[in-house]
């Protein structure tokens, strides 16, 4: 299995909104925080979320759906850097 590239917890946070708002999914998501590194498998890296919903700060289901499969792919991809 190949190394993945490396990525420090603002390209990885940048990569992630990009791409959930260009999915046009998740308008509600105000920002994302990585989390990490973790110790497990698949990857070494999660994030945590935070919405513009005034009581809950939950993201919207369709959101996500779309940030899981987002995340799916990206942590195939790249490990969340040390520094």
């Amino acid at each position: 299995m190949a190394a993945k590239e490396m990525k420090t917890r603002i390209e990885l946070g940048e990569i992630v909104m990009r791409e959930s708002k260009a999915s046009g999914k998740c308008n509600d998501l105000r920002s994302v925080m990585i989390l990490g590194p973790l110790d497990r498998g698949h990857s070494n890296w999660d994030i945590g979320t935070a919405s513009n919903h005034p009581i809950t700060r939950a993201v919207s289901a369709e959101c996500r759906i779309e940030l899981n499969m987002i995340l799916a792919r990206l942590q195939v991809q790249y490990d969340l850097s040390a520094v």
